[in-house]
């Protein structure tokens, strides 16, 4: 009989269980503090939400999470729990099309802001590596810093993404033959159609950008 992967993340403070991906790796974690930092489990626990929850032998409540990567949880429930130095490790190892989707996960659970404390970190890395990545890694670069909302190295990541582009008969910017490492239907971030239509000089106009401004626009 085949052993269930499980991760475990608080120990013997764990009162809730996550069944994460087709193959239901187990996700052990502290129910407070996932209700704490997401809105999005906060509703889960709600009393008329309990049909999601079914409880083992020992009573601890499960949740059923079939679409998502269990993987891409670690760097955030490492976060939550208070394992900081696993935290750093991963957004220094991690390559920038995992980071992206590992901030697009938070965001679907409304939980972004538990990465503040190393944001910085993750931008400083970012600019140091744009002049040194393909169109697809800078991609990448380009819409963790659109999630974090850091417009001036995000400008400078568009301006450099312009130089891989083609133009199409209309003059909008495309990028060609990008391939996308993440899903982007599941996470609603259509990569090239944030692109399109941006001007080869765009990274200009965007310097005088303000935050309630669009910056990126889908076609």
């Amino acid at each position: 009989m085949m052993s269930i992967e499980t991760l475990d993340f608080a120990g013997q403070a764990t009162d809730l269980v996550l069944e994460v991906g087709p193959k239901a790796v187990l996700l052990r974690v502290q129910a407070e503090l996932l209700e704490k930092h997401s809105p999005v489990f906060k509703k889960m626990f709600l009393p008329d939400q309990t049909d999601s929850i079914t409880f083992d032998g020992s009573g601890t409540r499960h949740i059923s999470l079939p679409e998502d990567n269990p993987a891409l949880f670690r760097a955030l429930f490492y976060a939550i729990h208070g394992q900081f130095a696993n935290v750093t490790a991963l957004f220094t190892v991690l390559n920038f099309a995992t980071i992206l989707q590992t901030i697009a996960l938070a965001s679907k659970y409304g939980m972004v802001p538990v990465f503040n404390p190393w944001m910085g970190s993750l931008v400083l890395r970012i600019r140091r590596s744009l002049q040194l990545l393909d169109s697809s890694e800078l991609l990448s670069c380009a819409l963790i810093l659109r999630f974090i909302g850091d417009i001036e190295s995000l400008f400078l990541a568009i301006y450099i993404l312009a130089h891989f582009a083609s133009r199409d008969e209309e003059g909008r910017m495309i990028l060609d033959s990008i391939q996308q490492p993440w899903s982007a239907e599941q996470y609603q971030t259509p990569a090239t159609g944030y692109l399109q239509g941006i001007p080869i000089d765009a990274g200009l106009d965007l310097i005088g950008k303000t935050e309630s401004e669009p910056i990126l626009t889908p076609n």
